[in-house]
């Protein structure tokens, strides 16, 4: 963190916000871009969107995005970029699985941002963040409710490899540890229990394959939080606030 550099830029080419971004310009928003990718890899997942935001603009972006570029390493503090790994009690250990989603919120409203965060957590609330990701959803949906399964299934699906590895590693015993999903749309918890279908069929689709992770008890339970409680909210919107999520990562603690 200590040793990235900031490329400057003159104040007269800052108020130039909506001007194409030249050929040396672009250059220096990959640069950005890429100790940014590294830096959310290894320690930051509240600052997934705003990398997934930077990374659409590489190839045509303008001058805000670099200043926007700027703004947010000059903002980042190396005493932030930490996780401090409790140990847990490895008999009562389970999978949760944080997942969100926003709707047409990239690409002038035609893609939507899903993410997901996972930990490992035991009953008295020390937790290790094992996995966390954000990318544009794989197609284009229709709704709300669509963007928010299609994030829960590839969080489930990380998940459910995730517990695989965890049994490589720690044997049969580690078969009873349970997935949980946490979502903070009440829509996809109330599809996943009834017995109806929704109209649309590709979105009926992946709730069905979801339904059948819960009928296998591959995943125990998809449970509804209120959106303050929901950690992987700052993986998919800008605007959010990232302290509870920094704080359970910095911690070791999900209260």
């Amino acid at each position: 963190m200590r040793n990235i550099d900031i490329p400057t830029m003159e104040s007269k080419r800052v108020v130039n916000k909506d001007e194409d971004l030249t050929a040396s310009e672009l250059s220096e928003l990959r640069k950005i871009c890429g100790s940014l990718n590294w830096i959310v890899m290894a320690t930051r997942p509240d600052l997934s969107f705003d990398l997934i935001e930077l990374s659409t603009k590489q190839q045509k972006g303008k001058v805000s995005d670099l200043a926007k570029a700027r703004k947010i390493k000059l903002s980042m503090d190396p005493g932030d970029c930490k996780i401090f790994i409790p140990k847990l009690d490895e008999n009562s250990v389970e999978f949760r699985v944080y997942t969100d989603a926003s709707f047409g919120n990239l690409d002038n409203g035609a893609g939507s941002m899903g993410g997901h965060v996972v930990f490992l957590k035991d009953k008295f609330g020390n937790s290790v963040p094992i996995d966390w990701k954000s990318r544009k959803i794989k197609r284009i949906v229709r709704s709300t409710l669509a963007a928010e399964a299609l994030s829960l299934g590839d969080g489930l699906d990380t998940g459910l490899f995730l517990k695989e590895m965890f049994m490589e590693i720690m044997g049969p015993k580690a078969a009873q540890a349970p997935i949980i999903a946490i979502v903070d749309n009440k829509s996809v918890e109330v599809n996943l229990r009834s017995t109806s279908s929704v109209e649309d069929k590709r979105l009926r689709r992946d709730l069905n394959l979801i339904k059948q992770m819960i009928d296998r008890k591959e995943v125990e339970a998809v449970q509804w939080v209120d959106g303050q409680h929901q950690l992987a909210d700052a993986l998919t919107k800008k605007g959010v606030n990232p302290s509870k999520l920094l704080s359970v990562v910095q911690t070791g603690r999900i209260v």
